[in-house]
């Protein structure tokens, strides 16, 4: 890479494919550009490239990593909406289709290349707007699933341009309010609700309550909640509950092939009694996972028949708080937000 100061502003040049790329840029705010008319380059070994201009000096780190804020257009929107449960739609052009729900409102289609909203298919429709959304996912078979107060759940085939009304074999029980899912290796959704753990079976298009849990909930005493809950690399089910008639939350592990749970109670474990609040969790690795809180975060290791919890409360001496959710990308790095 040949790199040019003009008065046009800051350029590079790829001998090998004989381009030029501009950096051009007017708002020193703009990560991706630099600011006035290059005059030096001081190229070193660690800290990237120093670039001296009219207006500045400016590192560039090809590796650095780069976070863009993107406004979001929406009609009669509010600056204080927050967007929850962003997925991507698969088998779009540079993935530029992403679907998000605004809790005590909609649903909503976007296109974050042309940041404009997309009209929703009108057969979904009565099920976006206005329904005072809960949560959504799309699963491995292109099927968006949408969770609101006042429409209940219902799936969307994207491909096929078609609705999905699962049948709930429930008896005479209230459906329930679904506010989590996840896929596991079989296909099979698992529904995370305020009145215990249900599965879908995409087969037989059947909810139904995983039994084995609710007579585990019941007989520990355990809060019928249970929304708060992840799938390990190795299948097995792990979820945050509560004792009842008590403050103190738990932890409970499921094997859907044995049918066994083990409870990880906090007077038994003093990294669960130090987060007190558990509020995220999610695999990180094999064997590992990550449990937030708003007294910091710990590390599970589940490679031996019984866990280990490894605890971070402090870091550089200050006390860490304020996590909620937490997620890993194809880098293996932990993303952590609070509230």
């Amino acid at each position: 890479i040949l790199w040019l100061g003009t008065t046009d502003g800051v350029k590079s040049f790829n001998i090998k494919t004989n381009s030029f790329f501009g950096f051009k840029t007017e708002n020193h705010n703009d990560i991706k550009g630099i600011a006035g008319a290059g005059f030096c380059f001081e190229p070193t070994e660690t800290e990237g490239m120093w670039i001296g201009t009219f207006r500045g000096l400016h590192r560039y780190d090809p590796y650095k990593q780069n976070v863009k804020k993107t406004k979001i257009n929406l009609p009669n929107s509010q600056p204080n909406w927050a967007l929850s449960d962003i997925c991507f739609q698969s088998g779009e052009n540079r993935d530029s289709i992403i679907w998000f729900d605004i809790g005590y409102e909609s649903f909503f289609k976007y296109d974050i290349i042309q940041n404009k909203e997309v009209p929703t298919p009108s057969k979904l429709k009565p099920y976006c707007e206005k329904v005072f959304p809960f949560t959504l996912y799309i699963d491995s078979r292109n099927i968006l699933w949408l969770s609101s107060d006042l429409k209940g759940f219902v799936g969307y085939d994207l491909i096929a341009d078609k609705l999905i009304l699962p049948n709930f074999n429930i008896g005479q029980n209230d459906k329930p309010k679904i506010l989590k899912m996840e896929e596991d290796e079989s296909g099979n959704l698992w529904l995370g609700t305020t009145s215990g753990m249900y599965i879908y079976n995409p087969e037989r298009n059947e909810i139904s309550e995983q039994k084995d849990i609710r007579l585990f909930l019941d007989k520990n005493k355990l809060s019928d909640y249970a929304f708060r809950f992840t799938i390990d690399t190795k299948g097995k089910v792990w979820i945050f509950s509560t004792q009842k008639y008590e403050e103190d939350d738990a932890l409970y592990s499921f094997d859907p092939d044995s049918k066994e749970c083990a409870i990880f109670l906090q007077d038994e474990y003093p990294p669960l009694k130090i987060l007190k609040s558990l509020e995220g969790i999610t695999p990180i690795s094999s064997d590992k996972l990550m449990i937030t809180s708003f007294n910091g975060f710990c590390v599970v290791n589940t490679s031996k028949a019984s866990p280990t919890f490894e605890l971070f409360d402090v870091y550089n001496e200050k006390p860490l708080g304020g996590f909620k959710n937490c997620i890993t990308d194809h880098k293996e790095n932990v993303w952590m937000s609070s509230d």
